[in-house]
This record gives C-alpha cells, structure tokens and sequence, in this order.
C-alpha cells in the first residue's frame, strides 16, 4: 500500500453526501479525541446543509469529551436504528473496529475517511491518507475543499481531533500544512480554551489515581529502552475508571529519557490483554502491532491477546526485543 490510498476520489464522496437526506455516521469503538471530534464535526457540518444526521458508536460516550457539541446524540446501532441513505465511518482502519458486522454495516451506500496505516477498505467509498495527522485534519480539508460550512461548533470538534492525535502538534506527521489548518479552524471560531481545559487542565481523581499506579508499577528494560507497566482490571474497577481514561497514558511512559518503546498491558473484563504501543524515533509499531493482529501508526499503534497477563508481556517484549535492533542510523 503507498503512503497515500483513494480508492475514490472525494468528490464521488461529496456527491453521495450532498444527494443524501439522511446520513448516519459512525467511529471506532473506545473513541479517542481524532474520533469522536471528526464525528461530531461532520455531523454539525452535514446538519447546517439540511440533512437528518444520525451518530453512533457501540461503546458508549466517552467522559474526556464530553464538552463537545452533540456528544448527547451519540448512541449505540441497533437493528431497530433508522435505515439511512449513506454509513460513514470516521477514523476507523478496518470493520472490527467498527464494531459492528459485515451485515449491519451494509448499507445503501457506505463510506470511510481516515489515516490510519495499513487501512484495510470495507466500504463503498473509501478516502484514506496515511500521511495526515489525524482524520480531523482531513475532513477539515475537505470541508474546506467542498466549500460545506464549519460553524464555531464544527471547528471546534475538529480542532480537538487535531490537538489530540497530534500530542498538541509535538508528533512527527505535523506539519506546516497542520499549522495551517487549525488556524483556518481558529478563524472558524475554534474554542482553543475550552479544549485547552477540557483536554489538558481536567483529570478525574481516579484518572489521577490510576497514573500513580501506572507510575509506581513500571518497569524498564532492555538497557532503559522499553518501558512496560500493566493495568488490571480489578484496579480499574476499583478506581472506578472509565475505559476512555486509560487514553493516553502509555505516552507518559514514552517521555522518560532513554526510552524508545513503550508498552502498556491493560487486563479487559473479558480477560483479553489489551496492548497499547508508543515510540519516540525508530520503532514501528504498526508492524509491531501487527504481528498479533493489530495495527495503527508508525510511533502508536496497539493490538489484543487471549493469554495470560504474565504470558503477554513475555511475548510482546521478546517480541520488541528484535525491533530494538534495528534502530536507524
């Protein structure tokens, strides 16, 4: 696959939204702030043309967003949810992530946007840019492109997306081209000091708790060059954290000096080992992640295991061993 796969160009994809009348959008399950802002962004844009705009993801809201314009619409699909003209998923590098199966994702017309590498197409329509930031990024060009309007609202659902996927433009896909979208957002009317405080300057007590455990139960090897904590579920249900809390901490791991990779192990109700992968300069974590089924980006990608706490953090860090070894000159 290039760095850059359309199967369709996005004017097929403008076409089928203007001709829409109703439009039901989606994003991947456990939404992260690139997600959920894309959707949210999209759906106040697509509602200022007159369309009937319905949002969906099968996990529920997450908490850390909940400041956003029209996060209370968002609901869960169900067989009994209102057949609409096009499906849209935001965000989403293949259907599992979805969350949903191949039948309920049928539709009369399906569409995906996104920036995810190693995107596998599930739909009719696919836009997908492995060289973006983040898929906020993408559907504020378009938007832009398209000449659809982005109201104060919009710009900032997007905007969130792009501080977000971007660790607030620190990451290594920013660049000039990213600077200059969020400041079109800004003149969209971005609220930069609601995402600042929501995003940045807001933390649960449990969230807090949570990193102190994270902090305290770390471990660094390979000469200082991997950093593994794990999470288990019966400390989450103790805090009381909610799964979209745990976002973002595998990067605290990232930043001590010395570490290239960091991995962070977190036990789900159903006993699957949930793997979050970060790298600062040469790791690939989109392969890593990929040989156990996974995927994502280059420096942050994750993946699942059915096995044992102790088992799986024995395979993936023997596992990131070998990656070690190919540090780039």
């Amino acid at each position: 696959m290039t760095s850059k796969m359309i199967n369709n160009n996005d004017m097929a994809i403008r076409s089928a939204l203007e001709d829409a009348e109703r439009i039901a959008i989606f994003s991947h399950i456990h939404p992260d702030g690139d997600a959920i802002g894309a959707q949210l962004g999209l759906a106040q844009v697509l509602r200022q043309l007159g369309k009937t705009v319905d949002i969906y993801n099968q996990t529920g809201r997450p908490e850390s967003f909940a400041f956003l314009p029209g996060m209370n619409d968002l609901s869960p699909w169900t067989d009994q949810s209102p057949e609409p003209d096009v499906k849209i998923a935001l965000d989403c590098g293949n259907l599992d992530r979805l969350g949903l199966s191949q039948a309920a994702w049928a539709g009369k017309r399906t569409i995906t946007i996104d920036h995810h590498a190693g995107h596998e197409p599930f739909s009719d329509l696919n836009y997908v840019d492995s060289e973006s930031p983040a898929t906020c990024a993408i559907m504020a060009d378009l938007c832009r492109k398209w000449g659809f309007p982005v109201s104060a609202e919009a710009a900032t659902c997007l905007l969130t997306g792009i501080h977000t996927d971007t660790g607030s433009f620190r990451y290594e896909k920013t660049s000039a081209d990213t600077f200059s979208t969020a400041a079109w957002l800004m003149t969209c009317g971005a609220d930069l000091a609601a995402i600042r405080y929501h995003v940045f300057e807001s933390t649960s007590k449990a969230r807090f708790q949570l990193l102190n455990a994270l902090y305290n139960s770390s471990e660094f090897i390979f000469d200082g060059k991997v950093a593994v904590a794990e999470i288990s579920h019966d400390l989450m249900a103790s805090l009381g954290v909610a799964d979209d809390e745990v976002h973002g901490l595998v990067g605290q791991l990232k930043e001590v000096q010395g570490v290239e990779l960091s991995i962070l192990l977190r036990e789900l109700a159903t006993g699957e080992i949930k793997v979050s992968l970060r790298s600062k300069q040469y790791v690939d974590c989109n392969q890593l992640a990929g040989e156990f089924g996974g995927g994502g980006h280059v420096r942050a990608a994750g993946c699942k295991l059915k096995l044992p706490m102790a088992e799986a953090r024995q395979v993936l860090t023997e596992r990131a061993r070998s990656y070690l070894k190919r540090e780039a000159l």
